[in-house]
């Protein structure tokens, strides 16, 4: 009995490491789902745009496009740092959101998605956003430039803004951290020690002093709701999160509430 009883533990703790051992080497197919473009790809937006290359290192470029206004005097620009899906083509629609109030809009492939190069690591992500935040202030002062992070990007986002100056945060289905969402589908799995590159959110609101808006559908099916509500204890009096009834995790541009939000968020002074 007791020879059974071992059997079957030394099966089970085989299974768990070997499950441990699989998150561990394939958790970028979980997280990141880039897609890469060759070097002389031309994009084809309708809207008016230029394309910027910055080198990081030997391996490294960034491939970043800069979404332009109608008129040719912007007032600002919003540092837009997109999912984990695909690359800049994928979420160019969004751009409008911004151009048509008057501010830029730049959008940054990470390294691996689009045209850009290199290791995709925490580091070189970081590296990456302080680039582009130095790009844009060469051109704007602090209070003209917005964060904004969508899904994976929100961590990316709130990083950068606590560590940089800017008018204010904007992020669009965050989550607590990539740790803890993870956690939620891997629940028997010890993923804080096992996720590589995890965007502490949480933690980096503490250092962040512009405001900060966060966008949430309550139905979203990606980042759950009730991960994004762990932020709120770390938020300041002047911050807003504010939930959009039926809104899922890529439908919250389309919904009226959203639209108004940030129509009231781009025209503040």
């Amino acid at each position: 009995m007791r020879s059974s009883f071992k059997r079957v533990f030394s099966w089970a703790l085989a299974v768990y490491l070997l499950l441990c051992a699989g998150f561990w080497f394939f958790q970028h197919l979980f997280f990141f789902h880039p897609k890469s473009l060759p070097a002389d790809y031309s994009f084809a937006f309708s809207q008016k745009f230029k394309e910027q290359q910055i080198e990081l290192n030997p391996k490294t470029l960034i491939d970043i496009v800069q979404f332009q206004t109608a008129d040719s005097l912007a007032k600002g620009v919003v540092l837009y740092f997109h999912g984990n899906q695909e690359n800049i083509e994928r979420y160019a629609e969004y751009a409008p959101n911004f151009t048509s109030h008057g501010y830029e809009c730049w959008m940054m492939d990470y390294p691996g998605f689009g045209k850009s190069t290199g290791d995709f690591t925490l580091e070189d992500m970081q590296a990456a956003a302080t680039q582009i935040y130095k790009l844009a202030r060469s051109k704007w002062s602090r209070e003209n430039i917005i964060i904004y992070g969508k899904s994976l990007g929100t961590g990316l986002a709130a990083w950068l803004a606590s560590v940089k100056d800017c008018r204010q945060l904007i992020l669009e289905t965050p989550y607590y951290s990539l740790a803890s969402l993870a956690k939620y589908y891997a629940p028997f799995l010890p993923v804080d020690m096992l996720v590589k590159m995890n965007f502490t959110t949480n933690e980096y609101f503490k250092n962040i002093t512009a405001p900060i808006t966060i966008f949430h559908g309550l139905q979203d099916e990606v980042v759950p709701f009730t991960n994004a509500m762990r932020l709120v204890p770390g938020m300041k009096k002047q911050d807003r999160f504010i939930a959009i009834p039926g809104g899922k995790h890529n439908d919250l541009p389309t919904k009226k509430l959203y639209q108004e939000a940030l129509y009231n968020l781009l025209r503040e002074p």
